[in-house]
């Protein structure tokens, strides 16, 4: 009885983190100094089963059962000195809240009531009309700050001299001199 607690013991669970994209998980199993002879991945397309000694021969064993489906025939693994990276290729384009099931809850009607991810292009229609027409009011405004500029062009042209005395008023504080 005592070997049997003894061996359980002795398997640990590895630390690890983990992220996501459109397309992929990418896991991170952070142990120093794997034991590549010692090191069994298994992908299937609901869970994920890892096992490695370590350098101070600590067993490690992991097991995912994973919210989404995967399809294990294109998932990768690269072992480093510091780490072992697993890229899991996600069947379908769901954005994952977690990485394993929850157990309590039924992922079926999760999986129906969440959104596929879509480059960010296209997350929001665009109404091409309304820009066209914001563009049309723009050219507009544009033509009407020209029609202003040709009435104060002309006010000045035609203007005498006490005209332009009074369009040209010093600021306050300040004497109005001509120079020549």
């Amino acid at each position: 009885m005592t070997e049997i607690n003894q061996e359980v013991s002795e398997v640990k669970k590895a630390r690890h983190d983990w992220y996501q994209n459109e397309s992929q998980i990418v896991l991170s199993i952070l142990s120093k100094n794997i034991n590549e002879k010692d090191f069994f991945i298994n992908f299937t397309p609901e869970t994920l089963n890892v096992s490695f000694n370590n350098e101070n021969g600590i067993k490690h064993n992991l097991n995912f059962n994973l919210l989404y489906e995967i399809n294990p025939s294109e998932c990768l693994y690269k072992i480093s000195p510091s780490k072992v990276e697993i890229k899991l290729k996600k069947k379908e384009g769901f954005w994952w809240k977690t990485l394993e099931k929850d157990l309590t809850t039924c992922t079926e009607t999760n999986k129906q009531t969440m959104s596929k991810v879509y480059p960010s292009s296209s997350v929001k229609p665009k109404d091409w009309d309304k820009i066209v027409g914001d563009i049309y009011k723009e050219d507009d405004k544009l033509e009407a700050d020209d029609a202003l500029n040709a009435i104060f062009q002309k006010i000045y042209a035609e203007g005498n001299v006490k005209k332009e005395k009074v369009t040209m008023k010093p600021p306050d504080g300040m004497e109005w001199k001509k120079w020549n």
